[in-house]
């Protein structure tokens, strides 16, 4: 998106191209077969709660936060009666809340962080032992962005750096090779899988082949599990 859309209007932006609702749809649920029924997850960047009533839905307690205003109130009115139910809470990224097994993080909002390593500490604090984490980040070389000359800028400090910021709607967006966004999250995390999103499930990315088909997702999803806290 080249100009910043928030709240309702997000959720008709995010439904208009058949892409971005299978990579939704894709996400949710890998994400709902990382983590058993009755599951907590803390769902980042939760923006108007989609995913959220999906997981409630589904039997997992949610507990989601975002920093737009605008979003938090779209996701007041779309999970109003997950959140009467006390099966949906929307919380600062600072509260105090029982141990996770999964935090989510779908359409990118990792992007925005452009130096994400505490904010990795802090998913490694709330989540239970065994936990982990599913991002979705913009893929760094779909084939889509060729086309713009900000990507060719970029090329040399994705090659040499794994990494490349350019300037967004609504704050820099960081794109990431995601063996570099691997180093930001340790020591809390290793990188387990990436997948790429397909109608209706994930494909994991195992082989030279498979990493052929990625140029064509504008997302990859990266599966990343909680490391022991060291002494």
């Amino acid at each position: 998106m080249n100009e910043l859309v928030t709240g309702d209007a997000y959720v008709a932006a995010l439904s208009a191209e058949a892409s971005d609702r299978i990579a939704r749809t894709a996400f949710v649920e890998l994400a709902l077969e990382l983590a058993p029924q009755r599951a907590r997850r803390f769902d980042f960047g939760c923006g108007p709660g989609q995913d959220a009533r999906s997981y409630a839905e589904r039997g997992r307690e949610v507990f989601a936060h975002d920093v737009d205003a605008e979003m938090c109130a779209s996701f007041r009115r779309n999970c109003a009666p997950g959140v009467a139910r006390g099966e949906i809470h929307l919380v600062a990224l600072d509260t105090a809340l029982p141990p996770v097994d999964l935090v989510t993080a779908n359409f990118a909002p990792l992007n925005l962080v452009p130096d994400p390593a505490a904010l990795f500490g802090k998913f490694h604090a709330m989540l239970a032992p065994g936990g982990g984490l599913l991002l979705s980040v913009l893929n760094p070389l779909h084939f889509g962005d060729l086309r713009y000359a900000w990507w060719w800028y970029g090329l040399a400090s994705l090659v040499f750096e794994g990494r490349y910021s350019t300037a967004g709607a609504q704050a820099p967006i960081t794109r990431w090779r995601p063996s570099r966004l691997a180093r930001e999250a340790g020591p809390y995390f290793s990188l387990d899988s990436v997948y790429v999103p397909r109608s209706p499930r994930a494909r994991r990315l195992r082989s030279p082949r498979h990493w052929l088909t990625a140029w064509s997702a504008r997302f990859l999803f990266l599966q990343m599990r909680k490391l022991p806290a060291r002494p």
